[in-house]
């Protein structure tokens, strides 16, 4: 019997960020869905604490629907915590509120719902570019009771008693109306608070990182068969990859006096890729590789911690430029997962199936005629069936959050015509 996973996500809420006016919610609580289809997709979720977690999310949408302000809302929000005390007075918060009605001058909130140490906490906090305004933790005991452990609206605090926090007042007099408190605490080595911070330092990735980093002989024994199966899927003709460590002159030359110094040598390691046209040939994977290569081994090597360690990871269109088959092994590499998470935006309609994806795991994004942006997930559309063809009724605009562009011949030479006459009368 598998063991509950200790660290996962459950909610986020984004209100009043880019795009964002009303409250975005996205749930990875699974719906309580009963139908044939449904439960055959086990694998799409994961259990704790009785309940069934969703372990993929995808966003869809037309161009300039807001996808990406989703995304970098919460990417922005999370960072804050990691890096709120970089902020002093005078700094202003790099963010934009809804532009319009008024909503400049009213806070931005974030919220998230989210297990560590598999215990249960609700974080949230609002904030102007200029200052926090309120932040607050709870937590939910073992019999499931919603306790207080902070609450703070400007410099006011209130404390609750079931997890009591060594010296808050110490924590308080180091916390300006920049900082989050979270971070001030974990800062000052309160405990329950480093704990919450490493989760969104080491559980909740943001962004992808740089293989050069991890790269060694035995990382590519252990991953080197999945990181071919993932480049051959994205059409890569890289046929085998190596690690090398090299030893170079230093760049830079050191003179005492109008004497050179010799140095020594720097030690470095290269990852060396072979193509298949010349399996014999080394090529230097920083040097003489393309962007859109590095970019893909940046994606490989998240996706590999995620679903080896139980962690959850957001990307905005990862398969954008890539053959729908790497997307779909993409999910399917987290679904066969125990408990990692993703929350993904894309444009590719492909993936909207009812045979890979639970109607929960679909979110639909589009704007108002306001430019504010919604999210509305496909199990709330209560009349479309999972035997009926989803892409063509989200191609068809069943579910809104289709671009609407008139693209018949006719249109598009009108549009010329116009043109032309427009240019000979200027």
């Amino acid at each position: 019997m598998n063991k509950e996973p200790e660290n996962l996500l459950l909610a986020i809420e984004l209100e009043n960020i880019y795009s964002i006016r009303d409250t975005v919610r996205i749930d990875f609580r699974a719906a309580n869905i009963k139908t044939k289809q449904a439960k055959m997709l086990t694998d799409n979720v994961f259990v704790w604490n009785k309940q069934k977690i969703l372990k993929t999310i995808g966003l869809f949408g037309p161009n300039a629907a807001g996808k990406s302000n989703i995304v970098n809302a919460i990417r922005f929000f999370c960072m804050l915590v990691l890096e709120c005390l970089q902020h002093n007075e005078g700094t202003t918060f790099n963010f934009r509120p809804f532009k319009f009605e008024g909503y400049d001058q009213k806070p931005s909130r974030f919220f998230i719902d989210f297990v560590c140490g598999g215990i249960e906490y609700e974080y949230q906090y609002t904030l102007t570019r200029d200052e926090i305004k309120t932040e607050s933790l709870y937590f939910y005991s073992s019999t499931h009771r919603r306790s207080l452990i902070f609450e703070r609206t400007g410099n006011t605090y209130h404390y609750g008693t079931k997890a009591p926090i060594m010296r808050p007042k110490d924590v308080e007099v180091n916390t300006t109306r920049k900082n989050l408190f979270l971070a001030r605490a974990s800062s000052m080595n309160r405990e329950l608070f480093a704990n919450l911070y490493k989760f969104f330092l080491r559980t909740f990735l943001l962004h992808l990182k740089d293989p050069r980093e991890v790269f060694s002989e035995e990382y590519l024994a252990q991953n080197k068969q999945l990181l071919l199966e993932f480049l051959h899927l994205c059409d890569s003709d890289i046929c085998d990859i190596a690690v090398r460590n090299a030893t170079i002159q230093s760049p830079f030359k050191l003179a005492i006096d109008d004497q050179p110094v010799a140095q020594e040598p720097i030690r470095i390691r290269q990852i060396l890729t072979f193509h298949k046209a010349h399996p014999e040939v080394a090529f230097n994977f920083e040097t003489e590789e393309s962007d859109g290569t590095r970019q893909l081994f940046m994606l490989i090597h998240r996706l590999i911690d995620v679903h080896n360690n139980g962690k959850a990871l957001i990307l905005d269109e990862f398969d954008r430029s890539a053959h729908i088959r790497m997307a779909e092994f993409v999910l399917n590499y987290i679904h066969a997962s125990q408990s990692s998470q993703l929350l993904y935006s894309s444009h590719n309609v492909r993936l909207i199936d009812m045979k890979h994806l639970r109607k929960d795991q679909i979110i639909f994004v589009e704007k108002d005629e306001n430019g504010a942006t919604s999210a509305k997930p496909m199990v709330e559309f209560k009349e479309f069936r999972e035997n009926m063809d989803a892409v063509k009724a989200y191609i068809n605009g069943y579910f809104g959050a289709v671009p609407s562009i008139e693209t018949s011949v006719p249109v598009l030479k009108q549009i010329v015509k116009n043109q032309k006459q427009n240019d000979s009368l200027a």
